[in-house]
């Protein structure tokens, strides 16, 4: 699914306009959850080009939020997802309505899969450090408002995490992302 250029431009001003009402409109403090009360986020994914492959497909079975007492799981079902098909758009990835409102200091996405496929479709399968986890930890807590919406956007950078060490029979591959 393609979006205009202009409607793009103006989804992701609105989301960055607004993550950064509800950070500064919150304070900042420890990391906590107010019991009783939910917001709902949203995950967005996007990604930037790389020339070495034509399709970089990971397969997500899990996200969650984390903070320092809670984790929140905002998606539970198997999605894959082509990064590089997200070079020129932002994609709603999860919508998870229920998160217990709070400060939050890290998105986990659990990986089953990576698949690399080379333009002549030499099919890669790197491995992913970290026992097939991907902690991604934003340089400030965020904060799930009660009865709003967040909206968190995930640059997948395929080109920075695709990793090749050289072996001098056959490379090695490393999905590290960044």
């Amino acid at each position: 699914m393609r979006t205009l250029p202009g409607l793009k431009n103006w989804l992701l001003a609105f989301a960055a306009l607004f993550l950064a009402f509800v950070l500064v409109s919150c304070g900042s403090g420890s990391v906590s959850t107010n019991t009783g009360q939910t917001g709902s986020v949203a995950l967005l994914l996007t990604d930037a080009a790389t020339d070495d492959f034509a399709e970089v497909n990971v397969t997500i079975t899990r996200a969650e939020l984390i903070s320092d007492s809670l984790k929140v799981t905002i998606l539970s079902t198997t999605k894959t997802v082509d990064l590089l098909k997200l070079e020129d758009e932002t994609s709603l990835f999860a919508l998870s309505s229920g998160v217990p409102s709070g400060w939050y200091n890290k998105i986990r996405l659990y990986v089953s899969n990576v698949e690399l496929v080379k333009h002549d479709s030499t099919r890669i399968y790197p491995k992913l450090p970290g026992g097939w986890k991907i902690d991604l930890n934003p340089r400030e807590a965020f904060f799930v408002k009660p009865g709003g919406t967040l909206l968190l956007q995930v640059d997948l950078d395929a080109n920075k995490s695709i990793h090749v060490v050289k072996t001098g029979v056959e490379d090695k591959y490393i999905f590290r992302p960044v």
